[in-house]
């Protein structure tokens, strides 16, 4: 299974809970309908996440949040992407992106 999360600065939050199984399938046959050919797929690897992506922003978030002291927008910018990273460990085993190679048919 994916869950794909959905959120942004407004602090609006989805879940999507989706069969990988179904998942990749249904998406090859939107690809193959929109005049696509599917040539592969792939999912990032665990460490694309934490090492590459929430790591690095922990010191980031902090320094913003001391440029940006008295701004309830940036706390509140900056609590969605704490929020975000909570959901990632949470559901780590279902989290991810797929990515599609594809070929526009002539």
């Amino acid at each position: 299974m994916f869950i794909f999360y959905s959120g942004g600065f407004t602090g609006f939050l989805s879940l999507f809970i989706i069969p990988i199984h179904l998942y990749i399938p249904n998406k090859m046959k939107q690809l193959q309908s929109a005049g696509y050919i599917p040539t592969t797929c792939f999912t990032l690897p665990k460490t694309c996440w934490t090492d590459n992506f929430y790591a690095p922003q922990v010191e980031v978030q902090k320094a913003f949040q001391r440029k940006h002291a008295n701004n309830d927008a940036a706390h509140a910018f900056i609590e969605n992407q704490r929020h975000e990273q909570r959901l990632y460990e949470k559901y780590k085993e279902y989290y991810g992106y797929v990515f599609y190679i594809v070929k526009k048919r002539q």
